[in-house]
Order: structure tokens, then sequence, then C-alpha cells
């Protein structure tokens, strides 16, 4: 299950304008195509991607390499700021991304002085749970290194992120590490983003058949031995994580439990008291589930406990799985905000 989203930074939230930047500060076309091939898009930039190379020595270096461009050159790095611009569509995605539970992480080749002029001013990364650049950490992409950096310090799994980058050998790196992965092209434009909400639209989809096969695997443990009729549930807290239950029923009925309070039992004692979503599979023992759908009491409960943007209930029965929206399963619920009037 897909529970973090990892993003480049450079041309896939801001874009690096290196060009129309020489432009503003009034540098020709040809001047500004020869700088860009021999100074920017070089190794000396990849250098100083990886913190090896000083940026404060680029004017004189590249002064001496071309003086026929000194003043362009210098003019170049004497302010860097409005080198790059965050795009449009960064900051909302951020907002949306985590409104949805997941953790999103940046995982950049920048300079490390760049990254103290620019990163400050980009909106985007109030949101971000963590961050590693490469120039600060002296490692960049496609190094296999900065990925497992970025795992190890904050405890990620590599099956668990989708990465999203511009460049196709970062994110082979990432998919050979067990990541899944995205090529973001931006010269697309509003199309990559598109595309990109397009695949985290999949992967919500995918984590909700996650999210109802665990429910299945789970009833295999059901206690039942009045009734027979086996149900698994699994529910899927804020950030993400899943919890499962079964019902344990009991000689004496009333003291039994049904598999989505277990569930919750389960997710609240581990201290995640908001679900996003339930899945149900319940049945006959040793027959396909037939659609259980939750109990008046479990509805109650599950709204106790609904995220503040609502909960899906996934009901398996033999042929798919159905989707309701709990206000479906308990309109006008009474709840917390009842209690406090």
């Amino acid at each position: 299950m897909i529970r973090n989203i990892v993003f480049d930074v450079g041309n896939v939230l801001v874009e690096f304008r290196w060009y129309e930047y020489m432009l503003d500060l009034g540098i020709d076309e040809e001047a500004a195509g020869f700088l860009g091939e021999n100074m920017v898009l070089t190794d000396f930039w990849n250098r100083m991607d990886l913190g090896i190379q000083e940026e404060d020595e680029a004017p004189d270096i590249f002064c001496a390499k071309y003086p026929q461009y000194e003043r362009e050159i210098r003019l170049f790095w004497k302010d860097t700021l409005q080198m790059v611009r965050e795009y449009d569509y960064s900051l909302p995605l951020f907002k949306e991304l985590k409104a949805g539970g997941y953790g999103v992480y940046l995982l950049s080749n920048y300079p490390p002085k760049l990254s103290g002029v620019h990163w400050p001013g980009f909106k985007f990364r109030a949101y971000a749970d963590g961050e590693i650049i490469s120039g600060i950490e002296k490692v960049a992409k496609p190094d296999p290194a900065i990925y497992k950096l970025l795992f190890d310090r904050y405890c990620l799994k590599p099956e668990e992120c989708l990465f999203v980058d511009d460049r196709d050998v970062n994110v082979e790196a990432a998919k050979n590490l067990g990541m899944k992965a995205f090529l973001f092209e931006a010269r697309e434009g509003r199309p990559a983003i598109d595309r990109l909400k397009e695949l985290i639209e999949s992967i919500e989809q995918e984590n909700a058949r996650e999210l109802a096969s665990k429910a299945q695997e789970a009833r295999k443990n059901a206690y039942c031995p009045y009734s027979h009729y086996a149900v698994g549930a699994a529910v899927l807290t804020q950030d993400r994580q899943v919890f499962t239950g079964v019902n344990i029923e009991n000689a004496s009925y009333p003291a039994g439990i049904c598999a989505e309070r277990s569930a919750i039992s389960a997710a609240v004692s581990s201290g995640a008291v908001k679900i996003r979503g339930v899945a149900v599979a319940g049945g006959r023992e040793g027959h396909e589930c037939s659609g259980a759908m939750p109990c008046g009491i479990c509805r109650q409960v599950l709204s106790e406990f609904a995220a503040p943007e609502g909960m899906d209930v996934y009901v398996v029965r033999e042929g798919g799985t159905h989707r309701y929206s709990l206000d479906e399963l308990l309109p006008h619920s009474f709840g917390p905000d009842e209690v406090k009037q």
C-alpha cells in the first residue's frame, strides 16, 4: 500500500528557468545559449549538486574561461533568487496529498547554498514531512545511497513510496530499490500534473483493493462457533496505517464483538483515532463473502472515529467490492459534536 509520495524539486515542483532568468537580466539570446551550454548544463553544476564544488567560486572560474562574457557571468551569479519559480500547482497538490493522509517528502539534487537561497520561499515546503538535499548530504541521485538515506532517516519502506522525478535515470534507480515511480515530464505543462493525479487516483483504488484483501485474510481467524458467520475487517487510519479485526463470539452472546469494532479497537489502542476507510468481508464459514454490512452499533462506532473528510466503507461480496460513504449508511448521525452542544 502506497503511504508516501517522494518528490524531486527542480522541474517537478519548481521551474529551473535559467534561460528565462538570463533574458530577464538583459543577457542576449546568443550569450544565454552559450552560457547555458557551457556553464549551467555542465559537470560543474553536478559537482555543486554534490556539495563538492563551492558555488561562490563559479563567477571567477567561468570569467577566467570565458572573459568575453564576464559581464553576463557576474550578472547571472549576483542574485540567483529568480533563477527558479514555484509552479502554481505545487502548493495545492501538497495540501491535497496531506489532506489525503499521505506522507510527503522531498528528495532533490540541489547545491547547498542555492537551496538556502531558494527553498525558504517555496510555499509547498511547509507541508513536507521531510527532505533530503544532495549538496548537504554529499550524495546525489541516482546513487542508491541517497534513496536509502531517505528511507533510514524517515523510517520509510520503499514499497510504500511513490517517487516522482523528471529524469529517467533517477526514476529507474527508485524502481530498482522497490519504489513505485513516475517520470514527470515538465515540458508537457498541465498534462503532466494531470497524469500524476490520475496515477494517484489509481493508487487510491489499488489501496482500497488491498484493504479489502486484508479484511478477507483476517476473516480466516474469526471466532464464530455459534453463528458460523465469519467476518473480517480492516481499517485504514488517517496516516494510512492498516489494522485488522474479526468477530469474536461468546457463549454469553452480548459479550461478543463485531469485526469492525475489533479492528477499530486495535487502531485506537495504537494511538490512531481517525479512520479514513474500513473494509468488511463476511459470510457463512466455508463460503464466499456475501456482502456483510456493518451493524447499527458498528456504524455508530465508525462515526465516532471518522476522519474529518469522511469515511469510505468497502463491503466485500462475491464478484467484487461495493463502496459506500459512512454518511450513506448512517445519515443524521449522533456524534461528538452533539455531545458538545
